[in-house]
């Protein structure tokens, strides 16, 4: 299939180490099936050794675009790539996670094909440090009635896997809230203006867990009094009431007491 120049795709990684994985996660989009793309890669809170590898990096393709900043969040990181981009569709990538060959292709297919969309994901393996698929699921959920439905009780869709509409970013004001949920409280914004999500149903994309993302009861709290705020101003400013069903579920106790439950009905099931 032939992509005219309309079709360019800004793919935007955000970078604040630089690690084992990176270099995983760069080749994942340098060896794309779909080839009509500018990768920005978004250096922020980086060390000059590692500005310094980052920007020997961003010489061996021209399509690489190596922007850096010394002003810290991941919002303000992503509204400059934004701001940058080139391309008719945002996809979004993180720098340890892996997508499949034809994931950009796949996207862009069905967004071209489906106008009335402005985002699209894909079915997400989880991955461990040795790129070994893990047994825990990522949620999958491929309509957007699903998907409007869930969204305000948890995050469905998983942030660096989509590819937006630059023009439907720009006219939600992109990214505006928080240090790590800044991905569901613009997914909500989105849905809040109408604007269609999907979820194609193929693995494109892995997403790394391991020990540093692990989340103890200290960092619970400090998310849920992030996610509250964000929820509960869609639940009184929108009139999306569920949002406060999604703040009860992120409350830690009531996590901790839902994971205490799933272990023992996991034990019961063997």
């Amino acid at each position: 299939m032939e992509h005219n120049k309309d079709s360019l795709v800004s793919i935007i990684l955000p970078c604040s180490r630089v690690d084992s994985f990176l270099e995983q996660s760069l080749n994942s989009i340098l060896s794309q099936t779909y080839r009509n793309f500018e990768l920005i890669i978004i250096a922020n809170g980086v060390s000059e050794e590692e500005l310094f590898l980052l920007e020997k990096m961003s010489k061996t393709d021209g399509r690489i675009k190596l922007l850096h900043t010394l002003i810290k969040g991941l919002a303000f990181a992503l509204n400059l790539a934004i701001h940058e981009a080139k391309g008719v569709f945002v996809a979004r990538m993180d720098a340890d996670d892996i997508s499949h060959k034809d994931r950009i292709k796949k996207q862009v297919e069905f967004l071209e094909a489906n106008p009335d969309y402005s985002v699209v994901g894909c079915k997400v393996d989880l991955i461990d440090e040795n790129n070994q698929i893990l047994s825990k699921k990522f949620p999958f959920y491929e309509h957007h009635q699903e998907i409007s439905k869930i969204i305000c009780l948890r995050n469905v869709m998983c942030h660096p896997a989509l590819m937006f509409r630059k023009e439907s970013l720009l006219a939600v004001g992109a990214y505006k809230f928080g240090f790590m949920s800044e991905d569901h409280e613009l997914f909500i914004r989105m849905i809040c203006q109408n604007m269609k999500f999907y979820n194609l149903p193929l693995h494109l994309f892995s997403y790394r867990r391991h020990s540093a993302q692990i989340t103890n009861i200290s960092h619970a709290w400090k998310h849920f009094y992030e996610i509250s705020s964000f929820l509960y101003m869609h639940a009184f400013v929108d009139r999306k009431f569920k949002c406060l069903l999604g703040a009860v579920i992120v409350f830690p106790p009531v996590r901790v007491l839902h994971t205490f439950l799933r272990r023992i009905y996991s034990k019961k099931g063997r």
